[in-house]
């Protein structure tokens, strides 16, 4: 069997870059977006980063934070009439937490 050989070499920069490296990097800049959504209270943002975490996808597997995202968008998502206002703490204000900062008060309760 004949083997063709190419007969013009490629330099790295007409190579391009591996797909796996631009697919590793929407995920980040994906991850980046939906963390912001998610820690302005968007719920459905939420859950995305606490499966983005789960699957380390665009982000390290973190099960504590899969954890703590997936938990608050899960709570107010069965309550969806749940007034709010009774996770608001003096002196804040419930859009300015983070589902980590919303966490960490919580289990201070306990």
């Amino acid at each position: 069997m004949l083997k063709m050989q190419s007969t013009t070499k490629q330099t790295e920069e007409e190579k391009g870059v591996p797909l796996r490296d631009v697919v590793a990097d929407c995920a980040r800049h994906s991850f980046k977006d939906y963390l912001k959504k998610a820690n302005n209270d968007d719920v459905d943002a939420q859950m995305i980063v606490g499966k983005m975490y789960c699957a380390g996808y665009g982000v390290n597997k973190d099960l504590q934070k899969v954890v703590t995202f997936t938990a608050i968008a899960s709570f107010f998502l069965c309550i969806p009439d749940l007034d709010v206002s009774a996770f608001v703490w003096p002196g804040t204000r419930m859009d300015k937490q983070s589902p980590m900062e919303m966490e960490k008060k919580i289990s201070q309760t306990k």
